[in-house]
């Protein structure tokens, strides 16, 4: 078992494959764990670090791809996450800053609308009430 986990982790140490590679990605902590699950499981090591785990039954036959994501490529991929999500907290923010003073000048110019035409509906009221008082 030791020297099974041992073979794999300078494999995987020295060949730091990308990503790309189909199979099951995994990060620092996970795929030590999943190398000893596999090691555990009597699989066998092969060049290009496949390892095939017997799984019990009713399960098929498990074969897993373990890929070394370097630390660079994590850390620039949690960059871009949060930079993406910062400008969509800003774009969301700023159309609803703008939804609402849309709706505050609507609101004011219908206000300043229904205050105009009382004025004027009052001011016709009460010159027709001058003129009728008049005559």
């Amino acid at each position: 078992m030791f020297d099974c986990l041992n073979q794999l982790y300078n494999q995987c140490a020295m060949k730091k494959s990308n990503a790309r590679e189909k199979g099951l990605v995994l990060q620092a902590k996970q795929w030590e764990s999943a190398i000893a699950l596999l090691c555990r499981n009597k699989g066998y090591l092969e060049n290009n670090i496949r390892c095939e785990a017997y799984a019990m039954p009713p399960f098929k036959t498990l074969e897993v791809v373990v890929v070394v994501v370097d630390v660079e490529v994590v850390v620039v991929v949690v960059i871009v996450v949060v930079v993406v999500a910062v400008v969509v907290v800003v774009v969301v923010l700023i159309v609803v800053v703008v939804v609402i003073v849309v709706v505050v000048v609507v609101v004011v110019v219908v206000v300043v609308v229904v205050v105009v035409v009382v004025v004027v509906v009052v001011e016709k009221i009460v010159e027709a009430a001058t003129a009728q008082s008049n005559a």
